[in-house]
């Protein structure tokens, strides 16, 4: 085989024309590339190449591999830290409404204690009433024989208790205490009582005295009182 032609110098000289103008070309590109490196997100490349900011994707070689915290992967703000993004408010409470001219009822004046004078000393009797005892405010009706009666006193309350009988009937007892309460300004009223009694309570204010009666073997009634007052001294 022969020898291959050499290459002219003319040819040699067009072929380093075209590689040198090739090689411009590349250095105007990774001029401009390096040039767009300066926005966020992006980072520099060295001898030609440069970081894509893609995970996975990189090109050339040097400080072009790292990516800046303000660029492609931190440039996506949090919802929450979305600029003029506000809660929502709660909901209002409701107005609230009056009406004109309406006030409320005024409140009725406490009634004033029927007994008066300083308390009783406490003390207690058996078949008779106890001294003390305000037959004035707590009547003993007539037909009633009184038993046991007892008076205590604590400041300017006073409790009052008797035991009693009477030949009447237990319905005609009630009338009776009924009648002498309502003299002394008490209002009746029934009240609860045990299987086999009645009850009616005697009230005034803040005073208030329970009879109760029960029927009495043989005949007539059984009558129990209890009560508590106040003093206006």
């Amino acid at each position: 085989m022969g020898r291959p032609a050499r290459p002219s110098a003319a040819r040699t000289l067009a072929w380093c024309t075209l590689v040198g103008a090739l090689l411009g070309l590349t250095g105007c590109t990774a001029t401009h590339q390096a040039a767009d490196a300066g926005t966020p997100g992006a980072a520099h490349a060295t001898g030609g190449g440069a970081a894509t900011g893609i995970p996975g994707t990189s090109g050339g070689t040097g400080d072009g591999a790292a990516v800046s915290s303000s660029g492609a992967r931190g440039s996506t703000p949090s919802p929450s830290a979305a600029p003029g993004r506000e809660q929502a408010p709660g909901p209002a409470a409701p107005p609230v409404v009056t009406l004109p001219g309406l006030q409320a009822a005024p409140t009725a004046p406490a009634a004033a204690p029927l007994l008066t004078g300083a308390a009783p000393a406490t003390a207690e009797r058996n078949g008779a009433v106890v001294a003390g005892f305000p037959v004035k405010v707590v009547p003993v009706p007539k037909g009633v024989t009184v038993v046991s009666s007892s008076v205590s006193s604590e400041g300017a309350r006073v409790q009052v208790g008797m035991q009693a009988s009477s030949s009447a009937s237990p319905a005609a007892v009630l009338g009776a205490y009924d009648e002498a309460f309502g003299a002394t300004g008490f209002t009746p009223t029934t009240s609860p009582a045990l299987p086999g009694t009645s009850a009616h309570l005697y009230q005034h204010g803040t005073d208030g005295v329970v009879v109760t009666v029960k029927a009495r073997l043989g005949g007539g009634t059984e009558i129990a009182l209890a009560g508590s007052l106040t003093t206006a001294g």
